[in-house]
């Protein structure tokens, strides 16, 4: 019986193939691993690229916001011809929620709800700063007193029981005072910040809203919480003698549905002069569109623009402000941007918080 043998030759050249077929597919999948590197590092760039630009409503595209700003804005002509427009639309629409909220007046319970959870949300944090805790404590404090009196809705309410159920809540407590920057009508004024706030100012470009603002807080007998009304845009916030809010004066900037019509550079400059008109241990209030997928979006009707979240943040890094809570509102139309709200502390104040949470 033959046993058949392998030759000493052969043995050696099919060590040879097996080897050449093993470095030939260690190269295969080390070569299949850089393409998927290099497939998955094209994809982030693409991604963040296309999160960097954006487009108008005409569907003009822009490579970035820098781009868009350089074709929409240019100079100071240009400059002054995107806030004019913005004033221009809002000089048209109805004096009435329904026009302040652009046709939605029905989410204006659901608005000033969550505002009012949000601002719940971030007086329950923790922090070591006492000049912060205070400001929260107080607030709580009426939030809750409110919320126990069970206090019906301000129209239904005459002018001598406003001001005692304020009284109530209130009590002799420290006076906190809010500023409403792009305060329309005092929409969110009457509505939200009177609830817990005992002076409230008002920031606003339209001369007709402030004076039906000042008539509807006489209807309801707030005109004792109405404080000083300012007649400027929020771009001349701090440079002109109307916009003059005063250093350290506020426990609360509230800015809502207005941020959207500034530029990056007086976006920056506007928060830090709120800033500065912070008293000690207040904070600034953002609520506003958010583009949270996809790029920036310029409204050719009335100049405004919805930025990405990464470009918000940017921005409140740029003006030294640490975001103290985030949340989105709930129970808005998905047909509309997404809303998002943002407390915000000065760095300084943020990093004294920090330390002891």
């Amino acid at each position: 019986m033959s046993c058949a043998r392998v030759e000493p030759h052969n043995r050696r050249t099919g060590k040879r193939c097996l080897l050449a077929t093993r470095v030939s597919q260690a190269f295969s999948c080390r070569r299949e691993k850089v393409l998927a590197k290099a497939a998955g590092i094209w994809y982030a760039v693409y991604v963040v690229a296309r999160m960097a630009s954006g487009k108008d409503t005409d569907g003009r595209r822009y490579r970035s916001l820098g781009a868009m700003w350089s074709a929409r804005v240019g100079g100071e002509e240009g400059e002054a011809q995107w806030y004019a427009s913005s004033k221009e639309y809002w000089s048209r629409q109805e004096q009435s929620i329904n026009g302040m909220l652009g046709g939605l007046g029905e989410l204006h319970d659901t608005d000033v709800a969550g505002s009012l959870q949000f601002i719940r949300d971030v007086c329950a944090l923790e922090t070591a700063d006492v000049r912060v805790r205070a400001v929260r404590t107080e607030l709580l404090s009426r939030l809750s007193r409110r919320e126990n009196a069970e206090i019906e809705p301000t129209t239904a309410r005459s002018p001598r029981s406003h001001e005692s159920t304020c009284a109530a809540l209130h009590g002799e407590q420290r006076q906190l005072i809010a500023l409403d920057v792009g305060s329309g009508i005092g929409r969110v004024t009457r509505g939200l910040l009177m609830q817990v706030f005992d002076l409230v100012d008002m920031l606003e470009s339209n001369p007709e809203s402030l004076a039906h603002a000042r008539e509807l807080c006489k209807r309801e007998g707030k005109l004792k919480q109405l404080g000083e009304q300012m007649c400027a845009g929020m771009e001349q916030l701090g440079v002109t003698h109307e916009a003059q809010p005063g250093p350290a004066k506020y426990d609360a900037i509230w800015i809502q549905w207005c941020v959207i019509y500034l530029t990056d550079a007086h976006f920056v400059r506007f928060l830090q002069q709120c800033a500065r008109s912070l008293k000690p241990g207040g904070a600034i209030w953002i609520k506003d569109n958010v583009v949270l997928r996809g790029g920036f979006v310029v409204d050719n009707s009335d100049s405004s623009i919805t930025r990405t979240e990464a470009q918000m943040q940017r921005i409140f890094q740029q003006a030294r402000l640490q975001v103290v809570l985030q949340r989105q509102q709930r129970d808005f139309p998905e047909s509309i941007f997404p809303v998002m709200m943002y407390c915000l502390l000065p760095v300084d104040a943020h990093e004294m918080q920090a330390t002891a949470i």
